[in-house]
């Protein structure tokens, strides 16, 4: 209990504090975007789901604190013409937040992970509308990433690639240019499919960089499709 109550009071502290850390440069200019989600997300139409969770994710301990719209203003999933019609509107590193918030409204869910195994706490941001999500990094302005992880999602990139095929489709249609199993993730490295990561035999990714699009596989089955 005593940990649960320091986690909980460590981000109401973070909440408050984030305005100031910005005014005397503590942290990224750029967080100024983040700081007025977080101011919306204390509003009457959200509400705390869940305060706190911990996880660890390949190797990266971070805290998660989710937050729920009451009212959603688009219902999500939509049509499948106005899902792919509303993400070609948008661009990881061109997109702004203000300009997805007035395309897509006010996310469904809110999820603000903060890393803690680092000596600057980063904080990244994610927009939820159901079957995909809109991440925003700490360091910039912009999208980073289009991430499509639910497998309701009817997204398929280039009309071919979507979430729950297999390994071997994916590697059909797209090629590794090398394989390598049991080792930990070279994040820098291109078209090289990493297997049974880190001797955890579900495990399998791939970051084509030419193509700007990186996935993730669970028991040899898609299980995250990241556009950047």
């Amino acid at each position: 209990m005593r940990k649960i109550f320091i986690i909980a009071f460590t981000f109401t502290a973070i909440l408050w504090l984030l305005p100031s850390c910005i005014q005397e440069g503590k942290i990224y200019e750029t967080e100024k975007s983040l700081v007025s989600v977080i101011e919306d997300i204390r509003e009457p139409d959200f509400i705390t789901e869940e305060i706190y969770s911990y996880k660890k994710t390949l190797g990266v301990d971070r805290i998660f604190h989710t937050y729920t719209l009451k009212e959603p203003s688009r219902d999500y999933p939509a049509d499948e013409e106005e899902l792919i019609r509303n993400l070609e509107k948008i661009r990881p590193s061109v997109s702004t937040l203000p300009e997805i918030l007035n395309l897509f409204g006010k996310p469904p869910r809110v999820i603000i992970a903060t890393n803690t195994s680092s000596e600057y706490q980063n904080y990244h941001l994610n927009l939820q509308y159901n079957d995909f999500t809109l991440y925003f990094g700490s360091e910039k302005e912009t999208l980073i990433e289009i991430r499509i992880e639910d497998e309701t999602s009817i997204y398929a990139y280039d009309g071919k690639i979507k979430y729950g095929q297999s390994l071997d489709y994916v590697l059909s249609y797209m090629p590794a240019t090398e394989i390598i199993e049991g080792e930990e993730i070279d994040w820098e490295k291109s078209g090289v499919l990493f297997k049974n990561i880190e001797g955890r035999e579900s495990l399998a990714y791939i970051d084509y960089k030419d193509k700007r699009i990186r996935m993730f596989f669970n028991n040899n089955r898609l299980s995250a499709l990241y556009l950047y």
